[in-house]
C-alpha cells in the first residue's frame, strides 16, 4: 500500500511558488506515493487536466484567511504526509508520518516594518508556527537556511537545502525568427531593450532599476542611448500601491523609453527572454532568484543585484551591482551592453549554470529526505 501523500497545491498559479508546485507535483517520482492536491476551484482548468491517478480535494478557502485557519486541519486527516508549500501550514496537523513545510524565505519577518499591523501579526505567528510544527523544513539556498535560524528558533538539523530547478529546454528552445518577430510586435517592442520581470514588493527594488537605467542612457553613447527598459507585465499591476514609481514612470524621460507589455503568455516569455540585450535583477531580498536562470537559459546575459542569495545561486555568471547605487547599476548596464567579448562570455558562462538546476535533482533529493525521516 501506497503512504498518502497530501500536497497543498493553492497556489499552482503564483509566481515563484507556483512555478515549483507545478515542477513537483508533476513529476514521475511522486508515482510511488498515493497523491492527494488541495486545489482552489478558480483553478481547476489546471488540475483538471493533470493525470487521473491524481486525487483532487477542492479547499476554497483564501490564503491567510479566518476560513482557511478553521478549515485547514481537516485537509490533514488521513495523510500520512502533509506538504505545505508555503508558510501557511494548518494550525492542527493530523498527518501520521510527517509534517512538510517549504520556506521559500523569510521576507515577512526581514522586511518587517512594510507590513501593515495585520500582516506583521500574521507573519510573526505563523511563520514561527510552521518552523516549529514541521518535522522538515525545505529550504532553496543556503542563504534562506541562515535567515530562517536568524529569524527563528528553528534547529538547524531541521532545515534541508534543495536548489530549485529550471526548465532548460523551455527557455532555450529556436524559434523561427517570423515568430520571434511576431512576438516583439505583440508587445509593441520596437528597439534593443533591458528587460525586468518581477513586481513592485519594496525588495524588488524597481525604482532603483529605473534610476540606474536613466544614468546609464545618460553616459551611453551611438546606439546605446536608444535602448529601452521593458518591464514584463502590467502596468496598473507594477505602479498601483506604490507611489514612487507611479510618479517616476510619468515623466518624460520614463514614458518615452519604458514599455509595458502587458500581460506576457507563457510560451511568449522565453522569447522576450532571447530577444532582450540583457536581463537586469535588481533585488534586495529573495531566496533563490528564478528569473536570471531563465535568462541564462535562453542565452541572454544577465546584470544583478549582489544581495542576498543571489552570489550563492549564480556564482560568477552574471555582472554584479551594488543595488542600493544607482550608479552601480548603471555602470554594470554600460560594462555589459558595450563590451561584446564580456556578452558572449557571461551568455557561455549562462547556459553551463542554469543546467546545474535542474527539477529532476531537486524533487529526487527532496523525496530521499522524505525517506529518510519517516
Amino acid at each position: 500500500m501506497k503512504t498518502q501523500l497530501t500536497i497543498d497545491a493553492r497556489l499552482i498559479n503564483n509566481s515563484g511558488i507556483g512555478v515549483y508546485l507545478q515542477n513537483i507535483i508533476q513529476h514521475e517520482a511522486l508515482q510511488k506515493f498515493d497523491v492527494k492536491l488541495l486545489y482552489n476551484r478558480k483553478d481547476i482548468s489546471y488540475f483538471g487536466a493533470l493525470k487521473p491517478e491524481i486525487n483532487l480535494s477542492e479547499f476554497n478557502a483564501n490564503l491567510y484567511s479566518i476560513k482557511e485557519l478553521l478549515n485547514s486541519p481537516k485537509t490533514t486527516k488521513g495523510s500520512d504526509i502533509f506538504w505545505s508549500p508555503h508558510y501557511n501550514v494548518p494550525l492542527v496537523n493530523f498527518a501520521k508520518k510527517l509534517k512538510i513545510v517549504t520556506v521559500h524565505d523569510v521576507y515577512h519577518l526581514a522586511y518587517y516594518r512594510t507590513l501593515s499591523s495585520k500582516q506583521r501579526i500574521y507573519a510573526k505567528i505563523m511563520m514561527h508556527r510552521a518552523v516549529e510544527a514541521s518535522d522538515v523544513v525545505f529550504t532553496v539556498s543556503e542563504y534562506s537556511k541562515n535567515e530562517i535560524t536568524k529569524f527563528t528558533a528553528c534547529k538547524p538539523a531541521k532545515i534541508h537545502v534543495v536548489h530549485n530547478g529550471v526548465d532548460f529546454l523551455r527557455y532555450n528552445k529556436q524559434w523561427p525568427v517570423s515568430e520571434e518577430a511576431d512576438v516583439l510586435l505583440k508587445y509593441k517592442i520596437t528597439h534593443p531593450y533591458i528587460l525586468f520581470v518581477g513586481n513592485v514588493k519594496p525588495h524588488k527594488n524597481l525604482r532603483n532599476a529605473l534610476l540606474g537605467y536613466r544614468k546609464f542612457i545618460e553616459a551611453a553613447k551611438g546606439e546605446l542611448k536608444h535602448i529601452h527598459f521593458v518591464i514584463a507585465g502590467k502596468q496598473e499591476g507594477f505602479i498601483t500601491g506604490d507611489d514612487e514609481i507611479a510618479k517616476l514612470i510619468m515623466k518624460p524621460f520614463f514614458k518615452e523609453n519604458v514599455v509595458f507589455t502587458g500581460w506576457v503568455d507563457n510560451e511568449d516569455l522565453p522569447i522576450l527572454y532571447q530577444q532582450a540585450s540583457t536581463f537586469i535583477f535588481p533585488s534586495l531580498y529573495e531566496g533563490f532568484g528564478f528569473p536570471p536562470l531563465e535568462a541564462m537559459a535562453a542565452g541572454c546575459p544577465v546584470v544583478s543585484s549582489d544581495a542576498a542569495c543571489l552570489p550563492e545561486i549564480y556564482e560568477d555568471t552574471v555582472v554584479y551591482f551594488d543595488p542600493w547605487k544607482v550608479s552601480s547599476i548603471a555602470e554594470a548596464l554600460l560594462e555589459v551592453l558595450s563590451n561584446e567579448e564580456l556578452r558572449r562570455e557571461l551568455i557561455q558562462k549562462g547556459y553551463k549554470q542554469s543546467k546545474k538546476f535542474t527539477w529532476d535533482k531537486a524533487v529526487n533529493q527532496k523525496l530521499e529526505i522524505i525517506k529518510q525521516n519517516l
